[in-house]
């Protein structure tokens, strides 16, 4: 049974009640493929505010992250917005690692419910949560990586490490190739490499795929999820990922100089200009 809920512009929250326990739900709606801006990030920065607040009735419950979208559970960033500028860029990439780094330090389980594509800056929010669940669909394939390095952007500080504290020895593989990995093809080095924790091969429907990421979630509900909460800031210590911090501007200069800057703008214009001459020859 769930709790009345609660829209949030392109986020809905609700409380999932099973027996004595509950378990939070977060669905993403942004857009068709829940790219990643400014509108997107102050939403989820609201339902964190919800989250880290004791005094509501999300505080301390397994949360579980899904989006509403049938192409995606997030490509990334969204490149047609953030280009305008160095500072723009700067700006909305400083609020994306902090958003990720406030998810990925809850201290109670957080599981992303993969149904789509999870590709770039979705990949690694879906690695800000303890653990990745993929569904298997029998229609279709679909596709995880992050992608970043193709367009000549590097990662800043904090997603770096929230993804080094995921991934491990993986990290560098896994970040340098800028592959695509297809959850059939690559079905094994998906799980083997922890992009992904859990993939689910029999459900056939979505209904019955989002079961099996919430029966994980209420199997950390209370009692348990106390001690889980302190192992997981014990773990995190590790990747200087415990205590409150805020990032600093001057790294993040240092990260994207200028020359960075125009290099990304110059191979997304490029990559836009490739997508619409392929749309162009299939009209022909």
């Amino acid at each position: 049974k769930k709790s009345k809920n609660t829209p949030l512009m392109t986020f809905h929250i609700s409380i999932l009640k099973r027996d004595d326990n509950e378990i939070v739900v977060i669905e993403m709606d942004s857009n068709k493929v829940n790219c990643i801006n400014q509108g997107l990030i102050k939403d989820f920065g609201d339902c964190m505010d919800l989250l880290e607040d004791e005094n509501t009735e999300y505080y301390g419950k397994p949360i579980v992250l899904l989006s509403s979208s049938k192409k995606a559970f997030s490509t990334g960033l969204d490149i047609q917005k953030i280009f305008s500028s160095k500072e723009d860029f700067i700006e909305i990439i400083e609020n994306f690692q902090l958003l990720g780094r406030r998810l990925a330090v809850l201290p109670v389980p957080t599981f992303a419910g993969i149904e789509n594509n999870c590709i770039a800056g979705g990949l690694c929010l879906a690695l800000c949560c303890d653990f990745r669940v993929a569904w298997n669909r029998v229609d279709r394939d679909y596709f995880f990586g992050i992608t970043e390095v193709n367009m000549g952007v590097p990662l800043p500080y904090q997603t770096l490490r929230v993804i080094q504290a995921r991934l491990g020895i993986n990290t560098q593989y896994i970040i340098l190739n800028g592959k695509w990995f297809s959850i059939k093809k690559d079905h094994d080095f998906l799980l083997e490499s922890h992009i992904l924790t859990t993939i689910d091969n029999n459900s056939s429907n979505q209904e019955e795929f989002r079961q099996v990421v919430f029966d994980q979630a209420f199997n950390l509900a209370a009692p348990k999820v106390r001690a889980f909460g302190k192992m997981k800031k014990q773990i995190l210590k590790e990747f200087m990922l415990d205590d409150d911090c805020s990032v600093s501007k001057e790294m993040l200069d240092i990260s994207f100089s200028k020359e960075v800057f125009d290099h990304a703008v110059k191979t997304v214009m490029r990559n836009k200009s490739k997508i619409k001459s392929t749309k162009v020859k299939s009209k022909l």
